[in-house]
């Protein structure tokens, strides 16, 4: 479920393999995992919240996931916003893939 009246709307996260969930949550697995960190980083970000949160849906389903902007395969910066984003949840053993 999305948070409309909350100080943040979308807040993304990343599960270690073998996690899973319960509730709510709506989980998208992804093949690649430099695109798996090109949509978490900038589901992080201010603008997509911002983006996100304007729709006024109550989940983030997948036509929602699938209209939120990604950064270009050949960008510059993919190697400096993917370490920025995995410092915010992915600092332990169990992400060491994503660091490679």
């Amino acid at each position: 479920m999305l948070s409309q009246s909350g100080e943040r709307t979308f807040i993304p996260s990343i599960f270690p393999l073998g996690v899973g969930h319960v509730h709510t949550c709506i989980s998208t697995v992804l093949k690649n995992p430099q695109r798996l960190l090109d949509l978490f980083a900038f589901a992080l970000s201010l603008p997509v919240d911002f983006r996100v949160k304007s729709t006024g849906m109550g989940h983030a389903n997948k036509n929602l996931l699938n209209n939120l902007p990604m950064p270009a395969e050949r960008c510059l910066q993919r190697v400096q916003l993917h370490d920025r984003a995995l410092a915010t949840v992915a600092l332990n053993r169990y992400y060491a893939d994503l660091w490679q």
